[in-house]
């Protein structure tokens, strides 16, 4: 399902709903922290492109998340791609820090932390090319990036399997993820 809003495309997958879904039925409480959470960190990231004047193409829910789609945003300095950037993460720390020790404090952090790891489609591996291609221009950042997503890809598919036991919500999330990623590659090249 998709449509516009102010010339952006506006898209959700069925992965989206079936995962928000199936999550909802597992744990309301989580899921009604999950999805505040998540549209606040993508919020973190419009109002920086919208500060640098830095024009969104469109908005993806899939079931790995939200994605924002900005063509403009490539051609900008390394800088303006790093406060943008960050500036998802920058929101879930805040609402962290208001919110407590409770439920939603616990989520944003956990997901301002997910968003930092080191693999290309999430904000920490796309931070990690800017200020790689910053520090060494002529380096090969997409080689390393694949590198970098094989070796923590297997590191969490290893964690992943040796938790199986204690609950079936990863794996059946992951499952959810690989299927839409082989159904539809190209949501993942944002």
């Amino acid at each position: 399902m998709q449509f516009y809003y102010k010339n952006v495309r506006i898209r959700f997958t069925f992965g989206f709903f079936a995962l928000w879904a199936w999550l909802a039925a597992a744990d309301p409480g989580l899921a009604m922290n999950m999805l505040p959470a998540c549209l606040l960190h993508e919020s973190g990231h419009i109002i920086a492109m919208k500060l640098m004047g830095i024009k969104i193409d469109g908005l993806t829910f899939r079931c790995g998340g939200i994605s924002l789609r900005a063509a403009a945003l490539w051609g900008t300095s390394p800088l303006k791609k790093a406060v943008i950037l960050s500036a998802g993460c920058i929101v879930n720390i805040i609402c962290a820090v208001v919110a407590g020790q409770c439920l939603f404090g616990y989520v944003n952090m956990a997901l301002c932390l997910f968003n930092l790891l080191p693999f290309s489609m999430l904000d920490g591996g796309r931070l990690i090319k800017v200020i790689g291609e910053a520090v060494f221009p002529c380096a090969d950042m997409d080689k390393a990036q694949r590198i970098c997503d094989v070796f923590f890809g297997t590191a969490a598919v290893i964690y992943f399997i040796s938790r199986f036991i204690r609950g079936i919500m990863l794996p059946v999330t992951l499952g959810i993820i690989l299927a839409e990623c082989l159904a539809e590659p190209w949501l993942w090249k944002d």
